[in-house]
């Protein structure tokens, strides 16, 4: 009994001893009314008249009455607004229970025996041909992982049924026999004193393509991470460790050995990072992978020395950058460094080349004078500045239009040899010519075209100064013509 319920009672029974004292004081004053007022006999012969005694019992039995019957219409109406209740409720429960976006199956060990509105249009059934079936029935043979259904899904009914909830993925069919992805909860319910099963169904196809979609694309990105040439590190915020190398990088460290998941304890952030960039070492707060993971900063293409732990030196570029999340949180730094070591040995062949080529130049006897594909003059020795008397102003390294005109002037003839010089840039052959200052001296000339890759770059001259050899030969001939 509720205690609402209680209270009612309480107050009726009041209700039923206040009738009756009522009537008995209505007994007493109808005595003395008699006696005093209209003299019939005395109070206590009225009292016990059986006219009084008639009355009072009359009304004393109309109080109960009318109390009983007003109790047992409270009662009545308790029980109608109480089942209206009970209507309601199940009807607001039963609206939840259809309007649910989850397929829902009440379970009587290991048959489905109701089942919401969802159900029908996830299985793509009628309710008769769902109810009284086992979830197996609506399940291919076997499960993804090559488990029976029958099996694997009694198993999973057993242990609900000891209250254990289950929560698990599970490969479903429809009627049709079309298979979908779901995730199955099932919970134990007690109901009147038995057991059943609740068993809510969400389809979550989209999702586990979302999830292989995803899954594909990872490993896609993983494939092309491992595939670079460049070393590449992961290492998560805020302590730097290295959570991730590629096999490029493990290469660079001398790592090549090991496994691309068997990252070694000694690659914690500092000694991985043993950096010289310019052959100085960083400090420890000044790391790359510390400034991206720290500060957010980013390096870009920084020429550094890897010092190997065996000693040898590795020549990289360091790119270091922060990996933040969608509220701007930094989350992880990358690393990615080419492997620049080959390069560098290359640059130090050419430029050892390259000097070869100059102290050669410098070492001639001959000057030397280099334009490029533009008649841009771009190099002259030491022994051109001599024979051609070029002043330190004008003498390089921007050989521009002064200089030009200076060199031009000390020709006998400049137009000539600046419509020869002109002629010679545009075409490839070789010429050998003779070229005449104003002051009396005679140079040889000899010019040959600069071949890059088969195709012309630029032009080279060479001189040699032959006044002398000029003033011996006109010497001879004089002689020859006096004998």
């Amino acid at each position: 009994m509720s205690t609402k319920h209680r209270v009612l009672t309480k107050l009726a029974n009041n209700v039923i001893w206040v009738a009756i004292l009522l009537s008995g004081f209505y007994w007493i004053i109808d005595a003395v009314v008699r006696a005093q007022i209209f003299n019939v006999g005395e109070i206590n012969q009225q009292l016990l008249s059986p006219t009084s005694q008639e009355i009072w019992f009359r009304t004393m039995v109309a109080f109960i009455l009318i109390i009983s019957s007003a109790f047992a219409q409270s009662i009545i109406n308790k029980r109608r607004r109480m089942e209206a209740i009970v209507k309601e409720t199940g009807r607001q429960y039963k609206t939840l229970f259809d309007a649910a976006n989850d397929a829902i199956f009440i379970m009587d060990k290991d048959k489905f025996i109701e089942c919401n509105e969802r159900t029908l249009q996830l299985f793509g059934c009628t309710r008769e041909q769902i109810l009284g079936q086992p979830p197996y029935l609506f399940s291919p043979e076997t499960q993804p992982d090559g488990k029976s259904s029958k099996i694997k899904a009694l198993d999973k009914i057993n242990t609900a049924l000891k209250g254990e909830p289950q929560l698990f993925e599970w490969k479903h069919c429809r009627y049709d026999r079309t298979p979908f992805d779901a995730e199955v909860s099932l919970n134990r319910i007690d109901i009147s004193n038995r057991i059943y099963l609740q068993a809510i169904v969400r389809d979550i196809s989209e999702r586990k393509k979302a999830e292989d979609e995803i899954a594909n694309i990872q490993a896609l990105l993983l494939a092309a991470i491992e595939e670079s040439p460049a070393g590449i590190l992961i290492a998560d915020a805020p302590d730097a460790k290295i959570r991730f190398a590629n096999t490029a990088a493990l290469g660079i460290h001398g790592q090549s050995d090991r496994r691309l998941t068997d990252i070694p304890d000694e690659m914690d952030p500092v000694n991985w990072q043993i950096f010289h960039p310019n052959g100085t070492p960083f400090e420890a707060e000044e790391l790359p992978l510390s400034q991206a993971i720290v500060y957010g900063k980013t390096c870009r293409n920084m020429e550094a020395i890897i010092q190997r732990p065996d000693g040898e030196k590795q020549w990289v570029l360091i790119n270091a950058a922060p990996v933040k999340d969608s509220k701007g949180g930094i989350i992880a730094g990358v690393v990615v460094l080419p492997d620049i070591t080959n390069r560098k040995a290359a640059e130090d062949t050419l430029q050892e080349r390259e000097e070869l080529l100059r102290a050669t130049l410098e070492a001639t006897a001959d000057g030397i004078l280099v334009a490029n594909d533009k008649g841009e003059i771009t190099h002259i020795n030491a022994r051109f500045a001599e024979m051609w008397q070029i002043p330190d102003e004008l003498s390089g390294p921007d050989y521009g239009d002064k200089f030009l005109k200076y060199v031009v002037n000390q020709l006998a003839d400049p137009d000539k040899s600046i419509a020869e010089a002109g002629e010679l840039h545009k075409s490839s052959q070789k010429k050998l010519d003779t070229i005449y200052f104003k002051d009396g001296r005679i140079f040889e000339s000899y010019t040959c075209p600069l071949i890059h890759r088969g195709k012309t770059a630029g032009r080279v001259w060479s001189f040699r100064d032959i006044s002398k050899w000029k003033d011996v030969e006109a010497h001879k001939q004089l002689i020859n013509q006096q004998r």
